[in-house]
């Protein structure tokens, strides 16, 4: 029977001194695969090392109308050149179809071999866990749970798969098609630049629903992924103490956590949050006070409070005089 359920975030592993936040992708890019680099840097207007931060959310706020904008200028059809194809009306939107496409592609292999390369975790940072009777749903991509726990893998969920065993990885934002489109503001001006011919706004009309097409193909499928485990999930239903260590609480969480508390059984399991800043905390409370989960039932602590003591010493042999 489960009695203990774990949900492990990235926060774990920087705790074990793993360099696997976003911002340590993008360096090790730099040093690696800088023309890469550039092309994320490019399609989405040279961001700061904020965006950089919250890289997987940001892969899911492209500029839309100034992407566009610029590939209907360098693809706008020339009605008048002796070459033109009737196919030259399509050009900017196969460009967007096909180099945006690309580009996603690219920064998924990439980042699963980035991933694969990431140092062990230190095993002086392991803290004290509950290996028994206990599962564990992994959001990161890493061993770390086999390696310096000893947890078996039939234990383990690795939810957007794990480095050197799967194929692929789940990597995306968590904007549906529908938000997007509710956050684009199509504006005249964009569609006056492009090329004025009567066609022009079925051009850029083409272009644009091309590229918001792209973009929200990039979603993870948090749905499809819950209901693809419910089986599994239907097991936590005993569940008294469930720890969410290293976990942001970031908006494509969250689904995960509500279906938790849809499957225990009762009421009072007991909620053990990990923060390591007060900005993590405060994202934990919010959430807290949000769903209606009673203070009396969470306990909030750092990691670093919990690291395991040393099980053995040195000894000092005692003197044969004595």
């Amino acid at each position: 029977m489960i009695r203990y359920l774990y949900f492990i975030g990235n926060g774990f592993d920087l705790h074990h001194g793993i360099r696997s936040k976003y911002t340590d992708y993008a360096y090790w890019l730099i040093d690696n695969n800088l023309d890469l680099f550039y092309k994320i840097e490019s399609a989405f207007g040279w961001p700061n090392d904020d965006w950089w931060g919250d890289f997987e959310n940001k892969i899911g706020e492209i500029s839309i109308e100034e992407y566009t904008n610029d590939m209907c200028r360098n693809y706008a059809p020339d009605y008048g050149a002796e070459d033109f194809h009737e196919r030259d009306r399509f050009a900017a939107e196969f460009e967007i179809e096909r180099q945006l496409t690309e580009l996603f592609e690219s920064i998924r292999n990439s980042f699963h071999i980035w991933v694969s390369k990431l140092e062990s975790a230190n095993s002086e940072k392991r803290i004290s866990m509950k290996t028994e009777d206990s599962y564990f749903i992994n959001f990161n991509y890493t061993p770390t749970l086999e390696s310096l726990y000893n947890v078996n893998k039939s234990n383990i969920l690795y939810v957007h798969g794990k480095a050197n065993r799967d194929k692929t990885l789940i990597l995306g934002h968590g904007k549906t098609l529908e938000q997007i489109n509710n956050e684009l503001n199509k504006t005249a001006s964009i569609k006056e630049q492009c090329d004025e011919r009567d066609d022009s706004g079925y051009f850029y009309d083409r272009a644009i629903e091309t590229t918001i097409d792209v973009i929200a193909k990039q979603r993870k499928n948090v749905e499809g992924i819950i209901a693809h485990n419910e089986n599994l999930f239907n097991k936590f239903i005993n569940v008294t103490d469930f720890f969410i260590y290293g976990l942001s609480f970031s908006s494509i969480d969250l689904p995960y956590i509500r279906k938790m508390f849809d499957v225990f059984d009762n009421d009072d399991v007991i909620i053990h949050i990990s923060y390591y800043k007060d900005e993590d905390l405060q994202k934990a409370k919010t959430f807290i006070t949000n769903e209606r989960i009673k203070d009396t039932c969470v306990e909030f602590i750092k990691l670093d409070s919990i690291v395991e003591k040393a099980h053995t010493m040195t000894q000092v042999p005692k003197s044969q005089d004595s």
